[in-house]
């Protein structure tokens, strides 16, 4: 579906937009150091299980101390809901 496709690819823009003013801020470090900028790669369609994994993997990024996280999509979208929840 060319429209999910498009709006897939907003929402990575907009997401990467919205981390750019921190991502200037933010050191690259190892995990668990003040400062470290975390990456979820997600490749493939987007479901109710590809939503949970970036969920889970912000919070586990957050707990770490990331103080920016960078979300890789590789994906040709998938369903709307799990995308409106990611």
């Amino acid at each position: 579906m060319p429209g999910l496709h498009r709006w897939c690819r907003y929402l990575a823009c907009l997401i990467l937009m919205s981390l750019s003013g921190t991502l200037a801020l933010a050191q690259t470090a190892a995990p668990h150091q003040a400062g470290f900028v975390a990456q979820i790669n997600l490749d493939g369609a987007i479901g109710p299980a590809a939503a949970e994994y970036v969920h889970d993997a912000s919070a586990r990024a957050v707990d770490d101390g990331a103080r920016a996280i960078i979300l890789r999509l590789d994906t040709p979208g998938g369903l709307s809901r799990s995308m409106h929840d990611i």
